[in-house]
């Protein structure tokens, strides 16, 4: 193998590898002679040879190979957004780079070898001492996912990896505060007729940051009581039906602050809280599921069924949550939203009656303060369904501080109530 020694083309202080072929050798050349990282190259020189990588790509069988050239085009894009060139060229290259996912027939699985190889490449790639400028790149990404990728499947796979990339790569610049979801919506211009398709993929290929963007756009459209009730269903809906992720199961934390987020908002708003009530019911349910130890169902989970590919905070949060909802919801289905003794359901009791075991159980020994307070938090009869979000800040304050698309959650505009 021969080491590029075009700094500006391949690599950082680490240099990508080519193999010693004719095809290795002309990419080098061709590499050079567009001279990546300088101004007053001829853009349409530029998108040639992306036109002419990509067409490689689509044909290699060594998929280290293709995935090494794939993180040398998106190191290109970079280096071209240095140049200061216009929004309209990088647009340009992205949509040639993203013209890898159309090689793939749309009855193939999404993760098919396509999709792996820029997938991988984008969530590995950013400069990190220049994060705001990737983080700028990642919203162009989203414009030329629109226009480029007819495949909605693998819409909803890159869309989330950008959105994760966005929020990863503006966090090392400037505080997340700053960082906006309407922001990401504004760059990703799906056609109205095509949503229904893009959040069924979601679901199916475990997308909850797209499921949450299409809720700032369905939110957008209508601020009305029956836009909020669309949104919210949609929301509860997902929830039910998605199977996130292991290692990112802590996105599903987004999807459940939005649904009472807007359940609040209805309230404040004067609907009933019996409505509410019945809409939200069924939501700790599907979260004790995920929370499970064991996943294999039947009689004997607890003991023989296979162990939760899902992390222990993970399930300690979804229970400790699932069982507060629980708490809110009194016998005769009415909402608590006063001060006033619990009316407990057969459902809440034993999932306080479980919760309580985790305290004796060792698995929980390193988190059983967290467990304690919040143990004292569902039983305090002060709490109600508005305290609600400030529960949830707390957990994602407490095991999940270090993502930042869970900032939504941790800096809620929602103050704790006293």
């Amino acid at each position: 193998a021969v080491v590029s020694t075009q700094s500006g083309h391949y690599g950082r202080g680490s240099q990508f590898i080519q193999p010693v072929t004719s095809t290795g050798h002309l990419i080098q050349f061709m590499g050079v002679l567009c001279r990546f990282s300088q101004q007053g190259v001829s853009y349409v020189k530029q998108i040639t040879y992306f036109r002419h990588v990509v067409n490689i790509i689509t044909k290699i069988s060594n998929a280290q190979y293709a995935e090494t050239l794939v993180q040398s085009l998106l190191y290109n894009v970079e280096q071209v957004f240095y140049t200061g060139c216009t929004e309209l060229h990088i647009s340009e290259l992205g949509g040639e780079l993203f013209r890898l996912f159309n090689t793939t027939p749309c009855d193939m699985n999404t993760h098919s070898l396509a999709v792996k190889k820029i997938e991988s490449a984008l969530k590995m790639h950013g400069s990190i001492k220049e994060g705001f400028s990737f983080s700028q790149l990642s919203l162009y990404y989203l414009s030329v996912l629109t226009c480029t990728v007819h495949n909605v499947k693998m819409q909803a796979v890159v869309c989330e990896v950008l959105i994760e990339s966005y929020f990863t790569h503006c966090e090392s610049s400037f505080p997340v505060l700053s960082v906006s979801w309407t922001t990401l919506h504004e760059r990703f211009l799906i056609s109205d007729m095509t949503y229904d398709n893009f959040i069924n993929h979601s679901v199916q290929e475990s997308c909850p940051l797209n499921i949450y963007l299409y809720t700032t756009h369905l939110l957008a459209l209508s601020e009305d009581v029956d836009g909020s009730y669309s949104a919210v269903a949609m929301l509860i809906d997902c929830s039910s039906r998605i199977q996130p992720k292991p290692k990112e199961e802590q996105k599903m934390l987004l999807l459940w602050f939005k649904i009472f987020e807007i359940m609040m908002s209805l309230h404040e708003n004067g609907i009933r809280s019996s409505a509410i009530s019945s809409i939200i019911k069924q939501l700790p349910t599907t979260m004790l599921k995920l929370a499970e130890d064991r996943e294999t169902g039947g009689l004997f989970t607890n003991w023989f069924g296979k162990k939760s590919k899902y992390s222990l905070e993970f399930r300690l949060t979804t229970r400790i949550f699932a069982t507060y909802v629980l708490h809110q919801i009194n016998k005769d289905g009415s909402l608590r939203t006063n001060s006033s003794r619990h009316n407990l359901t057969s459902e809440a009791g034993k999932a306080m009656d479980n919760i309580r075991t985790l305290v004796s159980n060792k698995a929980y020994a390193a988190h059983i303060s967290t467990l304690q307070h919040c143990i004292g938090m569902i039983l305090d009869s002060t709490k109600t369904f508005l305290n609600t979000i400030e529960l949830l800040r707390f957990l994602a304050g407490t095991f999940y501080s270090d993502q930042p698309y869970l900032s939504a959650i941790m800096f809620s505009q929602r103050k704790p109530l006293s």
